[in-house]
C-alpha cells in the first residue's frame, strides 16, 4: 500500500527556506533539489519503514532518511493511518535534538 504524503507547515518552510538559499546560486540546484525531496518522499511513500528510527523521539514513530542525492538533507517523518506526515527537512550538520521544539 502506498501512503500519501502531507508536508506539515514546518516541513514547507523549511523547503521553501532551502529552495530560496539555492536560488540564490543556481534556479537549476533548486529545481533538482526540489526534484530530489519530491522523489525521495514517494520512496519513502512506498517503503515508510527503510528510514532509521529518530533517537530522540520517545514514541519511536518518527523516523529520518538522507534524500537522495542531497545527502547531506535529511528528511524528519512518521507514518500515521494512510499517509505519510514529512516533518521536517534539514541540514544534517543541524541539531536534530532540538529540530521538534516549539
Amino acid at each position: 500500500m502506498t501512503l500519501q504524503p502531507y508536508y506539515t507547515l514546518k516541513a514547507k518552510n523549511d523547503i521553501d527556506e532551502i529552495c530560496n538559499y539555492f536560488e540564490e546560486r543556481s534556479d537549476s540546484v533548486a529545481d533538482r533539489f526540489q526534484q530530489q525531496v519530491d522523489e525521495t518522499v514517494q520512496m519513502l511513500c512506498r517503503n515508510p519503514d527503510i528510514g532509521e528510527r529518530f533517537r530522540y523521539d520517545p514514541s519511536g514513530q518518527t523516523r529520518c532518511r538522507t534524500l537522495m542525492k542531497f545527502r547531506n538533507y535529511m528528511i524528519y517523518y512518521r507514518s500515521e493511518n494512510e499517509r505519510l506526515q514529512i516533518l521536517r527537512i534539514v541540514h544534517g550538520a543541524r541539531d536534530e535534538k532540538n529540530l521538534f521544539e516549539s
